[in-house]
């Protein structure tokens, strides 16, 4: 059976193309530069969160290369998250 979606999720669909929310987990600016036709997104360094980046690369690291699942993965990582940004 085919996937149909309706007006209004194809609407979304195509807002949302263009943005990234992955970038902006571990930056907190992106630029958006116009070039050949494109539109790309450029990360301002000086934004750089060292906390988010150390939890997505222990996330990645956990289910890779320890084969850690999913949702224990999701329950830690967000204990972690909360936890700092208690202290912070």
């Amino acid at each position: 059976m085919p996937l149909r979606l309706s007006g209004t999720q194809l609407g979304h669909a195509a807002t949302s193309v263009g943005r990234s929310p992955c970038l902006r987990v571990v930056f907190g600016e992106v630029d958006v530069v116009h070039a050949f036709g494109l539109k790309l997104q450029v990360p301002v360094l000086a934004t750089l969160d060292i906390a988010s980046l150390v939890l997505a690369a222990g996330a990645f690291v956990a289910m890779l290369r320890f084969h850690v699942g999913m949702i224990p993965v999701i329950f830690v990582s967000a204990a972690l998250g909360a936890g700092w940004y208690l202290l912070v």
